[in-house]
């Protein structure tokens, strides 16, 4: 017997696609304005032995483009942007308080802007924003100052108080040599190290005080890692009439007007030891770590001496970890 077999054949055409060459000539550079400018300025008025500085801060800038090829989708409108700040320190620098107004024109800023093909991507800036913020130098800032002077009794020390993200951009644009904080962002340049961890304890004005958020109960944000464990440790927990992402403004409430909340167990000691505030037993502590940061190619002696003194005050703030009254450890990685 014989056999067939039946074969079929697919064939693929294919020729070859002809370049060409895009002549941009005379066209703008990407994200590059044709002009800019910027007017700052500030001025301090001593007042008492404290300080109050009024700052203002306006930029205009004209059109870009986001891309080489000046496309309409990837159009940048000229704007301006005008920045208000009202800064108070108070006497011996242990307290600043800052109103500020961002973005006062309220205007619709592209902060990046990214044309792939026929798709254009932007991302804006905020729009205005008011608000205020308190720097409190508790404890470990103002032990370094002291030290920082006699071992380096020839330089001048320059300090400021302000968010996470104002000192990462301090560091990055080196107006800062140091910066301490709780949350660190990774840059290239930088290094990180951890210095100690901040004990986060819940205090009551009540001296026998359930271990669970009760009426008069203050939530303050200390960041997201904490609202997922204060979440898991207090399932229940609705809500409270009043929170707060400024630890001291909560503290001061509480101490003013009675409750309880959670904070820094080293903030709050000489609280306790004045029996204004109370330790509340049984109730689950939460751990942050903080981190001091620097130029990775830092070449100066007075910076080093500076960050041996940061580490040796850190080794003295540090928690042991066989502390009595510990009845539950819960870490927090952000402030």
């Amino acid at each position: 017997n014989t056999s067939r077999t039946r074969s079929r054949y697919f064939w693929l055409g294919f020729s070859s696609i002809p370049s060409q060459t895009a002549d941009f000539s005379g066209n703008e550079l990407p994200n590059a304005p044709r002009w800019s400018g910027r007017v700052s300025y500030a001025h301090d008025f001593y007042i008492g032995d404290g300080k109050l500085t009024p700052a203002v801060d306006f930029y205009v800038q004209s059109r870009t483009f986001a891309d080489i090829g000046n496309y309409a989708q990837s159009r940048n409108g000229s704007y301006t942007k005008t920045d208000l700040n009202l800064t108070y320190v108070f006497p011996g620098e242990t307290l600043t308080l800052t109103a500020f107004v961002n973005n006062l024109e309220d205007e619709r800023i592209a902060q990046n802007v990214t044309t792939v093909w026929s798709s254009t991507v932007v991302n804006y800036s905020a729009p205005r924003t008011i608000g205020g913020r308190i720097g409190l130098w508790e404890e470990f800032l103002l032990r370094w100052l002291p030290d920082m002077h006699r071992s380096n009794p020839t330089i001048s020390i320059r300090i400021e108080s302000g968010l996470e993200p104002e000192i990462m951009q301090g560091l990055i644009e080196g107006r800062l040599d140091i910066g301490v904080m709780y949350t660190p962002q990774i840059r290239p340049g930088l290094q990180i190290q951890q210095l100690f961890e901040d004990r986060l304890v819940m205090v009551s004005t009540e001296p026998s005080s359930p271990p669970t958020p009760q009426a008069g109960y203050v939530y303050v944000d200390w960041g997201p890692e904490f609202y997922a464990r204060h979440s898991a440790s207090f399932p229940s927990f609705g809500g409270s009439a009043l929170s707060a992402n400024v630890g001291w403004l909560g503290m001061q409430h509480i101490i003013k007007n009675g409750g309880s909340g959670y904070f820094p167990a080293r903030i709050v000691a000489n609280h306790i030891a004045a029996k204004e505030l109370h330790i509340v037993a049984g109730a689950p502590e939460f751990f942050m770590p903080a981190y001091v940061v620097f130029p990775i190619d830092r070449d100066d002696r007075v910076i080093d001496n500076a960050l041996t003194i940061i580490h040796r005050i850190a080794s003295q703030q540090s928690i042991s970890p066989r502390e009595s009254q510990r009845p539950k450890r819960t870490r927090a990685a952000k402030f």
